[in-house]
């Protein structure tokens, strides 16, 4: 994340920038899906569920970040 998002402010680029955001995000879901994994499999089955919910916030946030920007570059 922090080199493609470096390299996008210093090349002003938007679509490095939602690249760089891409693998943040590929990141943090990624260690949630581990967390609750292993939640799972050492007897805590709400992890999971835990898990679920914080990649759907992040996801959802994603979403609107990229959406306001969008809509803020279309005005």
């Amino acid at each position: 994340y922090q080199v493609t998002n470096a390299v996008a402010v210093k090349q002003n680029s938007s679509i490095l920038f939602a690249s760089a955001n891409h693998h943040r995000a590929d990141a943090i879901t990624s260690l949630a899906t581990a967390l609750g994994s292993g939640g799972t499999l050492i007897g805590f089955p709400v992890a999971d569920s835990f898990a679920a919910v914080f990649i759907g916030i992040i996801l959802l946030k994603m979403s609107l970040d990229i959406g306001r920007t969008s809509i803020l570059n279309t005005l």
